[in-house]
């Protein structure tokens, strides 16, 4: 009898639905797990890769620096429109040879009837050179200054600028050998000029002078820069070329060398 109530006793114990809910919640908590949170992980972790292999893949950026407003960028070169054949050396200062700024080492002649007088004031830079003049008909009166003949060694010419007022009258440059012979270049009416004006005289434009120790009557004696002991500047009074006889200034600044 004992052995046939066994079954019947497990069959009305309450552990059996107990048990079976049981089962069924953890089933219930699997499901929601396999279905909800498994899914989000996967999403975070695939997306955790994607962005370390982005880290590693692609190189970091670097940022200019910032520049202030302030500071203007320099402006593009552009290519001269009219290019000009001038040499670079031509825009570097050119030694004085003829020094306007100073007294010093200066001589004047002049014709007996013309009256002469030189000074320093402004000029184009610093000071430059006064010449004032009282000149008679075919009178002259005239500036000059000793140099070293080597310092002409290498150069084309002389440049100097120049203004006046005054009678008008010829302007000349002068340039003498040791032994007396004259080379020069005239410059008619140059001595009513108002406003500074820049002249280049090269040495192929000197003439000597005739009656100078050594110039031909030809004027075909060739000029020679080492043997230049001295250079002056000259108005004088040519009635061939209509000047007048009078009273006037000229001045004188920037006299230099053409390389």
């Amino acid at each position: 009898m004992m052995y046939e109530e066994e079954p019947e006793r497990r069959r009305n114990s309450p552990i059996g639905p107990i048990l079976a809910a049981i089962i069924t919640a953890i089933g219930g908590i699997i499901i929601v797990y396999v279905q909800f949170v498994v899914p989000q992980k996967l999403a975070i972790h695939a997306t955790q890769t994607a962005e370390e292999r982005q880290t590693v893949v692609l190189p970091t950026k670097i940022s200019p620096p910032e520049i202030e407003s302030s500071i203007t960028p320099p402006a593009l070169a552009t290519a001269s429109p009219n290019p000009t054949s001038t040499p670079a050396v031509a825009l570097t200062p050119l030694p004085e040879i003829f020094s306007t700024d100073k007294l010093t080492g200066l001589k004047n002649y002049n014709s007996p009837k013309s009256i002469f007088a030189f000074d320093l004031v402004p000029g184009i830079h610093g000071d430059g050179l006064e010449i004032s003049y009282t000149l008679e008909a075919k009178g002259w009166v005239g500036v000059f200054r000793m140099i070293e003949p080597d310092i002409l060694a290498d150069t084309r010419g002389i440049r100097f600028s120049y203004r006046g007022n005054g009678a008008p009258n010829t302007l000349e440059i002068k340039l003498e050998y040791k032994q007396g012979t004259v080379f020069s270049v005239l410059l008619p009416h140059l001595s009513d000029v108002p406003d500074w004006q820049t002249v280049e005289v090269l040495y192929t434009d000197l003439t000597c002078w005739v009656g100078t120790p050594g110039c031909p009557d030809n004027l075909s004696l060739n000029f020679e820069t080492d043997k230049v002991i001295k250079i002056g500047f000259a108005i004088s009074n040519k009635p061939d070329f209509n000047d007048e006889p009078g009273s006037g200034k000229v001045f004188l600044d920037q006299v230099e060398l053409i390389p």
